[in-house]
């Protein structure tokens, strides 16, 4: 998996968020900070990954 830098701080520390109706696995991955749960619907043309170090949405 890719982890595309963030444009506001440049950390390359991101995640992906993940869409739709999450499984137990994701779950504890959200709650391990490997992922984030982005809701049941996909936005079109949302954000597709998070800055850990900044919480910016990063457009994908």
């Amino acid at each position: 998996m890719s982890k595309d830098k963030c444009p506001e701080c440049g950390s390359s520390d991101t995640v992906e968020i993940v869409y739709g109706k999450p499984t137990s696995e994701a779950f504890e991955a959200a709650n391990r900070g490997e992922i984030v749960l982005g809701g049941c619907c996909e936005p079109l043309n949302g954000p597709s990954r998070k800055c850990k170090n900044c919480g910016s949405l990063i457009e994908g």
